[in-house]
C-alpha cells in the first residue's frame, strides 16, 4: 500500500483504486501534491515544490491484513508484535525496500526505488489539477 505525504500541508493521501481506468489525480489538502496509479498500475506523483516536497509511505499489506485480522493480545503481547513484525519484514519483498530497512513501513523519496515515477507539476495537464472543473468541490487551501 502506498500513500503520499505532502511536506507542505502534512496531508497524507492514497490513490483511489476506482481511478485505475481513467487515471485522475488525487490531491493533498493544499493542492500542491498529487498522486495517481498510471497505466499498468505504477505509482505516479507530482508536487509543485519538486520531488523534495513529498514522501512516499509504503506499508506492507500482508502485515496490515494480519494485524487487523488477528492482532496479538494477552500475555507477551510485545513479543508477539515483534514476531509479527519480523515475519512480515522478511517476507514483504525479498531484496526490496521493506527488507532493506528492516521494517513493514518505509518512507521514501521519489526516485528511491523504481516503483514510483515523479512527474513535474508543470507537465500535469491543468485540467487535471484540483478545482479546475468544479472549484466549489476543491479542498480549501491550508493556511
Amino acid at each position: 500500500m502506498d500513500l503520499l505525504y505532502c511536506c507542505d500541508c502534512r496531508d497524507v493521501i492514497a490513490p483511489g483504486a476506482w481511478h485505475i481506468g481513467d487515471r485522475p489525480w488525487d490531491w493533498c489538502a493544499c493542492a500542491q501534491a498529487g498522486m495517481r496509479r498510471g497505466s499498468g498500475n505504477p505509482l505516479e506523483v507530482t508536487a509543485a515544490g519538486g520531488p523534495g516536497s513529498v514522501r512516499i509511505i509504503g506499508l506492507s499489506e500482508a502485515f496490515l491484513a494480519t494485524a487487523v485480522a488477528t492482532p496479538p493480545a494477552g500475555y507477551g503481547v510485545s513479543r508477539a508484535w515483534r514476531k509479527l513484525h519480523a515475519s512480515h519484514t522478511a517476507d514483504a519483498d525479498p531484496g526490496g525496500s521493506f527488507l532493506e530497512r528492516d521494517c513493514w513501513a518505509v518512507v521514501l523519496r521519489p526516485g528511491d526505488n523504481g516503483a514510483v515515477t515523479f512527474i513535474p507539476y508543470a507537465e500535469v495537464p491543468e485540467c487535471a489539477r484540483p478545482g479546475f472543473l468544479l472549484p466549489e468541490l476543491a479542498r480549501p487551501a491550508v493556511a
